[in-house]
């Protein structure tokens, strides 16, 4: 058992030590290579000197100069036979060898991968609408520098561009006569679909068509479920009139104060589009009614009726008839606000024997109406309407709380 033992521990120094030194050996490099018939020669010599031993195994470079009949012949087990043209051949190499490399120039790669990338594109004319639009490949950068510039709100009112998604929402565009910039779309159907009302774009090299593919239209949607097409449209102006609204405005103008959920504005100008109200203004605080969720949730209202935006307490005179009364759509009905009289809607006369503009002013569910909008009411003598509703509920959602109220002015005065 001893034996074995000894045995065994001498086999484990012996992996050890060669374990340890093979990674030492296997990183270095070695100066010379000994062949076999060296060895041969020097059996009996034993050591060598490293001086002696390079010069006989290291051979003097052949030179081509040397290739000569008379060497060939004397050291054909060396060297291979060479024909006068290998000979010609490797001295033409020698003086190109001599020779500074030349200098090879990079080309300048391209800073603007939007030019690049449009170089590549493919310009096709549609048979059906005759229409030309370019054909983006998948991740072209020249669509999400598009859509980078009109997603900031910044970038939106610069340049006066809203996006429009959707071919319903194209198509209301269309129809209320807005200036189209920029379509784009994943399929080529979706112009046929559209070709009544992008005739006078077919021609109108300010108006561009591009066939982008549809997941990056995804990536960029808002939306679930991307519809594939979208729109850049120019802003409409101030007391914008609708050219597809061929009804006579009823003379109410709605005030929109601290409106700042999107879903609910949506709804807002849906509503006073189906009225339609004379104009809806949108005091500063509110959502921006050009964005994508209100656009969805108003479903084309603000093709149909004049929309202002931004607007400060202090101008807001400017933009109301000289005669108007004003009420205001409040749900609290303990905290008298600036002595101003509360009362239920359906016993308000909103007529008052006068041909006066009704202007009506509601807030958001968070934030109220602020007390601008209760200092200018106190200033027209306006009232505050609330609509009865059963206890424990809080109040009514935006949206409906105004159809009740817009709905019971509209029946007073069309009476």
């Amino acid at each position: 058992k001893i034996e074995i033992f000894n045995t065994m521990s001498v086999r484990i120094n012996f992996l050890r030590n060669s374990f340890r030194t093979y990674t030492r050996w296997v990183s270095r490099r070695p100066s010379k290579i000994l062949e076999p018939k060296h060895l041969k020669e020097f059996e009996s010599i034993g050591k060598v000197e490293l001086e002696e031993y390079n010069k006989l195994i290291q051979p003097k470079p052949i030179k081509s100069k040397d290739l000569t009949r008379e060497y060939l012949d004397t050291k054909q087990e060396n060297v291979t036979e060479l024909s006068l043209e290998d000979i010609e051949r490797n001295e033409e190499d020698d003086k190109e060898s001599m020779k500074t490399p030349k200098k090879i120039k990079s080309k300048k790669s391209n800073s603007n991968p939007s030019k690049s990338s449009s170089k590549q594109n493919q310009i096709i004319v549609d048979e059906a609408t005759n229409i030309e639009y370019e054909k983006l490949k998948m991740g072209d950068a020249k669509f999400s520098s598009i859509m980078v510039f009109i997603k900031s709100r910044k970038e939106r009112l610069k340049s006066n561009q809203i996006l429009l998604e959707g071919r319903r929402l194209i198509q209301d565009g269309l129809e209320a006569g807005l200036k189209l910039h920029k379509l784009m779309f994943s399929k080529v159907e979706y112009l046929a679909q559209l070709e009544k009302y992008l005739k006078m774009y077919d021609k109108d090299p300010n108006c561009l068509f591009y066939k982008v593919a549809y997941s990056d239209m995804t990536l960029w949607s808002d939306l679930k479920t991307n519809p594939g097409i979208m729109g850049l449209f120019s802003r409409p102006p101030l007391y914008y009139i609708p050219q597809n609204v061929d009804v006579s405005f009823v003379p109410i103008t709605v005030i929109c104060d601290n409106i700042r959920e999107p879903s609910n504005l949506g709804s807002v100008i849906r509503t006073c589009a189906a009225i339609p109200c004379h104009q809806l203004l949108l005091m500063k605080g509110c959502v921006d009614p050009w964005d994508s969720k209100v656009l969805r949730s108003a479903s084309g209202g603000h093709f149909r009726l004049s929309l202002l935006d931004d607007i400060v307490w202090t101008n807001i005179k400017e933009h109301l008839p000289e005669k108007c009364k004003v009420f205001i759509a409040d749900s609290n009905t303990d905290a008298p606000e600036l002595r101003l009289p509360i009362e239920a809607y359906d016993k308000v006369d909103f007529i008052r024997n006068d041909n006066a503009h009704t202007v009506l002013i509601i807030g958001g569910e968070t934030e109220g109406i602020s007390s601008d909008a209760y200092q200018f009411a106190n200033y027209f003598n306006g009232q505050r309407v609330h609509i009865p509703i059963a206890k424990g509920v809080d109040s009514l959602n935006v949206g409906s709380a105004l159809s009740v109220l817009t709905f019971e002015i509209r029946r007073q005065l069309l009476k």
